[in-house]
């Protein structure tokens, strides 16, 4: 899961801040990074159809919810976790 910033021991009008600054990157740092490299990924399928892909992401790809393995599922890809040291 991905930290959030919010500290219950500070102040009410801190803790908005807090959640507001949370909820920003988490939308663009991760949300929408994982979107756009999801849609690199698909096009790249898409426009290669005869070719086979292998894929490595870096870990911050994988946190919490909306990875970018689940936006290509979400789009009807099948995708197949290798974790590491799983052989290929």
């Amino acid at each position: 899961q991905v930290p959030n910033f919010i500290n219950t021991t500070l102040p009410p009008h801190e803790q908005v801040t807090a959640q507001e600054i949370d909820s920003y990157f988490r939308q663009e740092l991760i949300y929408k990074r994982n979107e756009r490299m999801g849609k690199r990924v698909m096009a790249l399928l898409r426009e290669n159809t005869d070719k086979s892909f292998f894929f490595a992401f870096g870990a911050g790809h994988f946190l919490g919810n909306n990875t970018v393995i689940d936006v290509l599922r979400q789009a009807g890809f099948e995708v197949e976790h290798t974790p590491p040291g799983q052989p290929i």
